[in-house]
């Protein structure tokens, strides 16, 4: 197949509406540099947590979104900076990154203390209980040497007890959370692994590495298939992260070997067949990234239903959408959104960029969107986004289009009398 340039589409039946902006940190000049998802979301429990500087927070949905409601008009005009958290919980070292299972009850959270990454892990079932202290039920140190940060974690789809992580300094771990957190499998820092993805039914995962590649992995970290580095990129490249949304189909962020802190990734989709035919798709720098000061990041969110990716990165001050028409299904595009349906991040009180430091998408709202008493449209996601500034926003993620499925399902309760406990360990301060 050959190689094509990125279509794009003009859409109007897609767009992001904002809700109103929650300050959920102080505004601060001291801009995050580092690489993690600070954001992740339940959407069995309708529950949203976020990191903070002391550790991390976690509120209903449905109370943002009825916050959101109850300003109308004003919604636009005001920032709401006292928001009903649910459960907040106090670490001695800052969390570092965010992920919540499958079945949205288990939350991993990555910390680091005297040189050694660790993950926390917690049964959000505890978060019902006020009295008592949400503790991790266990947790498992991450075999990385001392000066490394995390680069990548992600859950399972099809298994809730399995976990994988990925270092800086290139291993990848394999955990099962069933019994006590035990490793797996693993693949050593001589594989060079920068980022990961997991294949839509979890058989497989994909891994993104410092030379441009990527390689298939069973569960036993065997490997299965290579992918060269896209031709249509000039000189060497490494991965920056990675999105598999089918068998022969994965998009991926690029940055040559020797970047400097101006040069943004570039996008590429690799469209595969069964015979091997491959199509390099360029969409190029797809969010037009702007910042140089924080380590290279791409936010990648599948909502299969729609055959649509949410994008954003760590350098950049607004998402974007690529997606498959639904008249005709043909190919991806990137579409370009009008002014007043994007999904920009405000600019700081000193009037500064601020960037995304963590995303996740709820997909647990019920309620109509009403914009006045003649237009209502029906309940779809929420994508939720967190700032270098301490800021959460909110957007509604409102597809008009008259094959456009809904894909919302209403949260179930928390029931703490299933949750998994544990004893607090040396890694939690207190709760709150």
């Amino acid at each position: 197949m050959a190689n094509a340039e990125a279509p794009e589409r003009d859409m109007k039946d897609f767009e992001f509406m904002q809700l109103v902006k929650f300050r959920v940190q102080p505004s601060s000049q001291e801009l995050s540099v580092n690489r993690g998802n600070l954001l992740a979301c339940s959407s069995k429990y309708g529950l949203l947590v976020y990191c903070t500087k002391q550790g991390f927070s976690a509120v209903k949905t449905s109370n943002l979104l009825a916050i959101n409601e109850g300003l109308g008009k004003e919604r636009n005009k005001v920032v709401i900076e006292d928001i009903p958290v649910e459960k907040t919980v106090d670490l001695s070292s800052p969390a570092l990154c965010l992920g919540i299972n499958s079945d949205g009850k288990y939350l991993a959270v990555v910390t680091k203390e005297m040189g050694q990454l660790c993950v926390l892990f917690y049964d959000l079932n505890g978060f019902a209980d006020q009295n008592s202290q949400a503790t991790p039920f266990a947790h498992s140190r991450i075999n990385a040497t001392p000066a490394a940060a995390i680069q990548d974690l992600s859950w399972n789809p099809a298994v809730p007890t399995m976990l994988a992580v990925c270092t800086s300094d290139g291993n990848v771990e394999l955990l099962d959370v069933a019994d006590n957190p035990k490793v797996i499998a693993a693949l050593p820092a001589a594989v060079a692994a920068s980022c990961f993805c997991w294949s839509p039914k979890g058989k497989q995962l994909l891994v993104g590495k410092k030379n441009g590649s990527a390689s298939q992995y069973d569960h036993a970290l065997a490997e299965k298939k290579q992918w060269a580095c896209p031709n249509v990129l000039q000189g060497s490249q490494k991965v920056v992260d990675i999105l598999w949304q089918s068998t022969y189909t994965f998009m991926a962020a690029y940055l040559p070997a020797d970047a400097s802190n101006a040069d943004q990734p570039k996008v590429v989709l690799v469209v595969s067949n069964k015979e091997g035919k491959t199509q390099y798709l360029n969409f190029d720098d797809i969010v037009f990234g702007s910042g140089e000061e924080r380590k290279a990041q791409y936010f990648f969110h599948l909502l299969l239903q729609w055959e649509m990716i949410l994008i954003a990165s760590s350098n950049a001050t607004e998402a974007t959408v690529v997606g498959k028409n639904l008249d005709d299904k043909v190919s991806w595009e990137h579409w370009n959104l009008e002014d007043c349906s994007r999904a920009e991040l405000p600019l700081t009180d000193s009037q500064n960029d601020s960037f995304p430091v963590g995303m996740a998408v709820d997909y647990s709202p019920q309620s109509q969107i009403v914009l006045n008493e003649s237009v209502q449209f029906p309940a779809c996601p929420v994508m939720y986004m967190l700032s270098t500034d301490g800021m959460l926003l909110g957007f509604h993620l409102s597809y008009r289009h008259k094959d456009a499925a809904p894909i919302t399902v209403p949260a179930s309760a928390l029931e703490p009398s299933t949750a998994r406990r544990g004893v607090a360990g040396s890694l939690v301060a207190s709760q709150k």
